[in-house]
């Protein structure tokens, strides 16, 4: 397992679902605003994800010692960069965010392997996810205890 901190870069792209835009990535969700399935959540409302698809091109990630293949497949993208937001009715919501090679820093945490050609490659063993600083930051947050002492 290996944990990379780097810029992107493109060895192909793809087309976003919603803004139709050239990519390495992105993580694409449809978002519903409403009550919980089973009654009514004490009068609240929330917005619920009730689809996610992330697709990715295969992709370099590069850092200060150098630069690896990322052999995308199955990837998780879990980032808050590059977002686009296409609203459908009051209650439904498309969102998009993208990896672009835009100088974002980006962490990436996957598994080193050697391909059939003998190169080393990033890809998926058991964790395989992509992330903004942000959004590490966000999942890596230490909360302090709720019990008594």
């Amino acid at each position: 397992m290996c944990k990379i901190k780097g810029q992107i870069l493109a060895t192909n792209q793809i087309t976003s679902p919603i803004t139709e835009t050239q990519c390495i990535g992105y993580n694409y969700s449809n978002l519903s605003y409403g009550y919980k399935a089973v009654g009514r959540a004490n009068g609240r409302k929330k917005w619920r994800t009730y689809h996610t698809k992330s697709k990715s091109a295969d992709f370099f990630i590069k850092d200060a010692t150098g630069q690896i293949k990322v052999n995308a497949k199955n990837i998780s993208i879990q980032i808050n960069v590059n977002r686009s937001e296409k609203k459908l009715s009051r209650t439904l919501v498309d969102v998009e965010s993208l990896l672009l090679e835009d100088g974002t820093e980006y962490i990436l945490i996957g598994t080193v392997n050697v391909d059939k050609n003998g190169d080393m490659e990033i890809v998926k063993e058991k964790e395989f996810i992509i992330m903004d600083e942000a959004f590490y930051r966000f999942v890596n947050v230490k909360i302090p205890s709720m019990k008594k002492k």
